[in-house]
């Protein structure tokens, strides 16, 4: 795909090219979006939502060259605007006194590194929103922690905080998820 010209069909408002567009980008933000989402059903809202915005605010892209950085940022801010909305959230990352680690935790579990995709996304279900934000953002997006406190509206220690628990919770599921995938094994 010709993504120059079929950015500036899509600014001339060519149903076509916004087909192209979507057709080209969809798995890729749907993937995105699914890491930070409770169910698919909820996944396909929040993409619908973004791609909505990322068509309605095309203009206001200032090089053609940086559309996918651009669009994903859209993307993350729309599932992130739609957990903090979200009324039955498990946690409220901002209730959680700072708890800092003595260095900066390594942004890879090493666990994660052998697992599938949607095996890794429906282990990250298990953790709670709060949780599950922050790890994506920090461990598989990699922003800083003082970019996820500007985001969320937290303090930069609150994030590394998050993390640190996060890290904690998701390496007790994978334990606890590989007892049980030896105990099928089992004779």
């Amino acid at each position: 795909m010709d993504l120059k010209r079929t950015i500036k069909l899509c600014l001339k408002r060519d149903e076509q090219a916004f087909k192209k567009l979507y057709n080209h980008y969809i798995s890729a933000f749907w993937g995105i979006t699914r890491r930070y989402t409770a169910s698919p059903e909820e996944t396909d809202d929040i993409v619908q939502e973004a791609f909505i915005k990322i068509f309605n605010n095309l203009n206001q892209l200032r090089d053609i060259e940086h559309f996918e950085a651009w669009a994903k940022r859209i993307i993350i801010n729309t599932a992130l605007h739609a957990i903090s909305n979200k009324n039955n959230s498990n946690i409220d990352i901002n209730d959680y006194k700072p708890e800092l680690p003595e260095e900066d935790e390594p942004r890879s579990l090493t666990a994660m590194d052998n697992m599938g995709i949607s095996e890794l996304i429906g282990l990250m279900d298990h953790l709670p929103a709060g949780y599950k934000t922050i790890l994506n953002l920090y461990a598989v997006e990699e922003f800083s922690h003082k970019e996820i406190g500007k985001m969320l509206n937290i303090k930069e220690a609150t994030s590394r905080s998050q993390y640190f628990k996060a890290k904690k919770a998701f390496q007790k599921i994978l334990v606890e998820h590989n007892l049980k995938s030896h105990e099928q094994y089992a004779v």
